[in-house]
């Protein structure tokens, strides 16, 4: 199952530093708590692994003809997840870049109007 699954770690990773970086701007957006995205993946993975360890039928058949359509849920939940936090950084960086011109236009206009009207 490891290998269906290879983007776990990157999405982990991605879940760490947006957790540490990002967890306002996802406040701001309203959006839940991504426990509840992972619960759901690592509960469909226990219910798909344990089915494997103790169904009935011999598993080698199993793994080599359905392990990949079975991961499908965990593999879309995570990829969803990667989603959320790439665009709740990029509109954290787009914001970020508009508010610093922002700050700099009026410093600028209160500049020129300093030097033009003496």
């Amino acid at each position: 199952m490891a290998a269906h699954l290879a983007v776990a770690p990157v999405a982990f990773a991605v879940l760490l530093a947006g957790c540490c970086l990002l967890r306002k701007d996802r406040e701001r957006a309203r959006l839940g708590n991504p426990a509840w995205l992972w619960t759901a993946c690592a509960a469909s993975l226990a219910i798909v692994f344990a089915t494997y360890v103790v169904g009935g039928f011999e598993i080698h058949g199993w793994l080599r003809d359905s392990v990949n359509r079975t991961t499908i849920f965990a593999q879309v939940l995570l990829y969803a997840d990667l989603a959320v936090w790439l665009v709740i950084a990029l509109e954290a960086a787009f914001t970020h870049v508009h508010s610093e011109q922002r700050d700099e236009s009026p410093a600028a206009v209160s500049v020129a109007r300093d030097l033009f009207s003496h």
